[in-house]
């Protein structure tokens, strides 16, 4: 990809014959984006940063751009299936409530599942303090499928608080090795707002 070009970096010709003004409009390719949330109990202390971070990507993905709210606690929930109406995805990540155990790895084979039927660019935001609990999907599936819809075009990005190097060094194998995608540390809970909006603001402007 070659970026910033400007009209006169092109030249058209027709018979041999340069056409001018030339004039340059700039497409990009539509994208749909999950954001997936940890509601479990372990996040009480942080329910309402990873809210207001999940809101705000929400408010810089584009009009014709589809969003879609995921939560998981003890099971997955789709809270606000793919749609445009970003109102409506900010209005569910507002009724949120942190209780119950962590399907993280359930979560995130979810979120890459349900993009099977979209086109252009698909982004998955996971945002957890990164302990999984309950598990009864993803382990399995995992495993035997190795993502039976891994697709190159998804970025999966995995947010957590500091963990144990156990810890992280699990979801790095089984989410990252099978999904693709990147997983990103946060030294303090009050950056995951910051760093989720530069995120969103990379995908949808594709500086990333």
């Amino acid at each position: 990809m070659i970026r910033n070009l400007q009209s006169q970096d092109f030249a058209v010709t027709e018979d041999e014959v340069e056409q001018s003004p030339l004039a340059l409009e700039t497409h990009l390719p539509s994208m749909a984006m999950a954001l997936v949330l940890d509601t479990s109990g372990s996040m009480k202390g942080a329910i309402e940063t990873a809210g207001r971070a999940a809101s705000s990507s929400a408010d810089l993905v584009r009009p014709e751009d589809e969003k879609m709210f995921l939560t998981f606690s003890d099971r997955v929930q789709v809270a606000e299936t793919f749609s445009k109406d970003k109102e409506a995805v900010k209005k569910a990540i507002g009724a949120i409530k942190a209780r119950g155990n962590t399907a993280l790895y359930d979560a995130a084979w979810q979120a890459v599942r349900s993009f099977e039927d979209k086109a252009g660019r698909k982004a998955v935001i996971l945002l957890t303090d990164g302990y999984d609990g309950f598990q009864k999907v993803a382990s399995v599936a995992v495993d035997n499928t190795r993502m039976e819809s891994q697709d190159p075009s998804i970025s999966l990005t995995v947010q957590t608080f500091p963990l144990p190097e156990t810890k992280a060094r699990w979801i790095k194998i089984v989410l990252l090795n099978n999904y693709g995608g990147s997983y990103v540390q946060l030294g303090e809970i009050k950056l995951m707002g910051f760093f989720t909006a530069d995120l969103t603001s990379n995908w949808v402007n594709l500086r990333r």
